[in-house]
């Protein structure tokens, strides 16, 4: 059988070998776990061929790698592997994330700021950076994944690039630098369908409308909230912008 496989304290995507079986003619599936053992059949043994065994054909498991929008001048630095398949991560020999004073913890594979470095951009980073590595998890000595670790820093954001609405009237505050001058602006893809989305010129707060959202078209996927299942309103892409000093 294939599917997940619990090994050494993680999960491995793992399948059975195909059409074994033990002296006793049983297959893995009717394999205890008082019955892994090192007795070959068929030129195989159970903790070679089973996954519950320790064996089987072993896959390492997929992941990728959440950032929340940095900004300039925070002390909020948030980035995790999802799911956390390993406890050693590792990137490669071109990633510059010790350059502007961040690092990542290679048994979590969190992101931090590194040490003596107390906010984004503090090592004379004062304009707006964008950076990719390629992120490996060592799942085991045979089992390796790899995804890209992509992270940008600007003047200002939000806590998610993609702001879910929980409810019909929401707020999301801006994080900020201390170089802005407002007004804050936005410019949303399509135009026309963003009437339930404010934004505040002088903090940049983004504020949805309910009644709003009651005019416009309804797209067939739905969200729950408080065990009700309701229609979702129609999205858009919006840019932010500001003055800086």
């Amino acid at each position: 059988m294939g599917g997940y496989t619990s090994m050494k304290g993680g999960c491995v995507v793992c399948a059975d070998t195909p059409g074994w079986v033990n002296e006793k003619g049983q297959a893995c599936q009717q394999i205890s776990a008082s019955g892994c053992s090192n007795k070959k059949n068929r030129g195989l043994s159970p903790n070679e061929a089973c996954c519950h065994c320790g064996g089987g054909q072993q896959q390492a498991s997929e992941f990728s790698y959440k950032v929340t929008p940095l900004v300039l001048g925070s002390t909020l630095v948030q980035g995790w592997p999802v799911p956390r398949t390993a406890s050693r991560y590792l990137v490669d020999s071109s990633c510059e994330l010790a350059q502007y004073g961040l690092t990542l913890d290679s048994t979590t594979g969190k992101l931090a700021l590194a040490p003596g470095c107390h906010h984004v951009g503090c090592w004379n980073n004062k304009e707006p950076f964008q950076l990719t590595c390629t992120l490996t998890a060592r799942q085991s000595g045979t089992l390796n994944a790899s995804t890209s670790l992509m992270v940008y820093a600007g003047h200002f954001g939000y806590n998610d690039d993609i702001m879910l609405i929980a409810s019909e009237s929401s707020q999301f505050k801006v994080q900020k630098a201390t170089n802005l001058w407002p007004p804050f602006t936005k410019v949303c893809i399509p135009e026309g369908i963003d009437s339930w989305l404010k934004i505040n010129p002088a903090d940049g707060t983004l504020t949805t409308s309910s009644s709003a959202t009651q005019n416009l078209p309804e797209i067939t996927s739905s969200y729950i909230t408080g065990g009700v299942t309701r229609s979702m309103p129609c999205g858009c892409h919006c840019f932010h912008s500001r003055w800086c000093k």
